[in-house]
């Protein structure tokens, strides 16, 4: 069994704060690597101990080499590097069994949810369903068939994924948000992994046995509506075929499916980072 991961940082045990995220100089963004890759190791761990054949990793934080390579499990299979076309879920395809999610965040805008936001755009929306980065993420890999199984992560990431995919998803919850910058811890750094290794354990188990979630499959045409943090976003991305200004801030387009509008969306991501810089 076939057994694919996407990672982000915002969503680690004791990660609470932008410092952890993004210097590459700091030492606090150093040490939530460490922190990143041990979590991921427990995932992978779990999944072997469930049964998984082969586990692909993808590091989907910022710049995308945020996991220590040669602290990595020896049996993981690492994709990295700032440029990817499918970003965080770069390598995912048809022949995996299940899909997991660590370290992820709750969507732009939720109140309890630590470190939110939704990629570059201030919201996204997808049929009119509000999307955080799990959710399009998850729906990409319906597009291809594939479950979201797992995911761990702030409370608020883990409890509005569960609600668009169902109560079969599994979910670890290391910290609850206070504020967008502050989380009350729900367990330590070592019990997180127990936990995850666990989850991720039942996860390929639940798969196996027919009694894993289904796959999050969006209707066809996708319309898809995002709302950026500054108008220069939208007119940059304006420039983009198919492109329906709505107001300022907010474009919109219709795809005949999602994975063409994940595309357009990571573009979009992208020239929001060139124009920005």
């Amino acid at each position: 069994m076939r057994v694919y991961v996407s990672c982000d940082l915002d969503g680690v045990c004791g990660v609470v704060d932008r410092d952890q995220l993004f210097d590459s100089a700091s030492a606090d963004y150093r040490h939530a690597c460490r922190l990143l890759t041990a979590e991921v190791n427990a995932a992978v761990e779990g999944a072997l101990a469930g049964g998984a054949t082969d586990v692909v990793v993808n590091d989907g934080h910022y710049r995308m080499r945020n996991l220590v390579p040669d602290e990595l499990h020896p049996r993981a299979r690492l994709i990295a590097g700032r440029f990817k076309p499918g970003f965080m879920v770069e390598g995912l395809d048809g022949d995996f069994a299940v899909a997991m999610f660590v370290g992820y965040h709750a969507a732009a805008g939720v109140a309890d949810g630590t470190l939110n936001h939704t990629y570059h755009a201030f919201e996204l929306r997808l049929n009119d369903l509000v999307c955080s980065e799990g959710t399009i993420n998850a729906a990409v890999a319906g597009h291809y068939g594939v479950p979201v199984g797992l995911i761990t992560g702030d409370t608020a990431a883990v409890e509005s994924l569960r609600e668009q995919i169902g109560p079969a998803l599994q979910g670890v919850a290391v910290k609850t948000g206070i504020t967008r910058l502050a989380a009350r811890h729900l367990m330590s750094v070592p019990e997180a992994r127990e936990a995850i290794s666990s989850a991720a354990c039942d996860t390929v188990i639940a798969v196996r046995d027919g009694r894993g979630p289904a796959p999050l499959k969006l209707k066809s045409p996708v319309t898809m509506r995002l709302t950026f943090k500054e108008s220069l976003f939208a007119d940059a991305a304006a420039m983009l075929a198919g492109a329906e200004r709505v107001d300022g801030r907010t474009l919109q387009w219709t795809f005949d499916d999602v994975l063409a509008a994940y595309r357009t969306f990571v573009v979009t991501y992208y020239l929001a980072r060139g124009v920005e810089s």
